[in-house]
């Protein structure tokens, strides 16, 4: 038990920050009704990448938390890429912000709440 327990702490961070960029995506059709990604989809594109480092890592003994990294920083480009092939030019400055807000450790949660609701 304490093996599968400490196996998901291994994952969580990766399955933390893939979610949010699928939520980030999802909230574009707020923006517009066209943009609109399925779940589907970007479970497909997570395996890719998964798949695409596991490839290219088969034959090195990597440490696990390296390997996760790794997957983590591709994740990161290929939603980018997925997202922007859809987006029009005007919204991918706002795809890169909401992306980089959503995957920042260093803002506190209270502060960023107080600026989107301002000083009212």
């Amino acid at each position: 038990m304490k093996k599968t327990i400490q196996a998901r702490k291994n994952y969580q961070p990766l399955a933390e920050m893939a979610s949010k960029l699928f939520f980030v995506l999802n909230d574009f059709n707020l923006i517009n009704n066209m943009y609109q990604f399925s779940l589907e989809s970007y479970k497909i594109l997570f395996e890719r990448n998964v798949v695409r480092i596991k490839d290219k890592t088969q034959a090195m003994n990597e440490p696990m938390p390296e390997k996760l990294n790794q997957i983590g920083e591709l994740h990161k480009q290929e939603v980018y890429k997925y997202a922007c092939r859809g987006l029009f030019e005007a919204d991918k400055l706002l795809l890169s912000i909401q992306m980089a807000v959503a995957l920042s450790k260093d803002i506190d949660k209270d502060e960023w709440n107080f600026f989107l609701r301002g000083s009212e």
